[in-house]
């Protein structure tokens, strides 16, 4: 089973064994791999595997202009992993950047370790042409899968940011000037704005698509075909 595609993209989900589905991917001296163990459902998922001296390790996926996008995905960290390792620090970087053609920033989660767990430490989003942030504290649980799913809308004073960890809506902006502007491209993974994660840190990717209309929700299979049992005649 797998499940239905998602109306601008998707799913991404490794099951053709590669990295194919994505548009592109960045890894520098890192590594996506495909494998069975980074799987949320089906045989395999991502894994985005560090080997320590570059931070930048994403997928990316194009798409025509939309003025609203819903994107879901899965992600796992594991104990220690970016950024828990780097508590202290100044080190952060992006889980998922939503991009118009002119590559500005129209909505971004950065992670950041702050007290004793992993955050959305900040949801980024465009308004009037200005990119500014809001602090949260919502937390990412290490060892699981986490569903992570994004809204960006359009709007002339009502246009729209929106975040969901695991069904729950954890942050809400409703009057962005963002008249204009329109989404062509996302990245997921880990855009590092400073530092990189230790050598062998990795984290796990899976289920990733994107819709006009949201949110998506979680993953469920596509229906499959009807079996009709019929009774033996005696």
């Amino acid at each position: 089973m797998a499940e239905a595609a998602g109306d601008i993209f998707g799913p991404i989900n490794a099951e053709t064994g590669d990295t194919s589905q994505w548009s592109s991917t960045v890894v520098g001296t890192n590594s996506m791999d495909v494998i069975a163990a980074a799987k949320n459902n089906g045989t395999y998922g991502f894994e985005l595997d560090y080997a320590g001296s570059d931070g930048d390790l994403y997928g990316r996926a194009d798409f025509s202009a939309q003025t609203q996008i819903y994107v879901r995905f899965y992600a796992w960290w594991p104990t220690g992993a970016w950024p828990d390792s780097h508590q202290g620090t100044s080190r952060y970087g992006a889980l998922i950047e939503i991009l118009d053609g002119s590559d500005n920033i129209l909505t971004k989660i950065r992670m950041q370790y702050s007290s004793t767990s992993l955050q959305t430490y900040r949801v980024y989003h465009r308004d009037s042409a200005s990119l500014t942030f809001t602090s949260e504290e919502n937390v990412f649980t290490a060892d699981q899968w986490t569903r992570v799913e994004m809204l960006w809308k359009q709007g002339n004073g009502n246009g729209e940011v929106r975040l969901w960890i695991d069904g729950s809506e954890v942050f809400t902006k409703t009057d962005l000037t963002v008249a204009t502007e329109t989404a062509t491209y996302v990245l997921i993974g880990h855009h590092i704005v400073t530092g990189a994660p230790t050598a062998s840190q990795y984290i796990y990717l899976d289920d990733i698509k994107a819709n006009t209309t949201g949110p998506i929700g979680a993953y469920v299979d596509a229906p499959g075909g009807i079996v009709v049992l019929r009774r033996r005649r005696m």
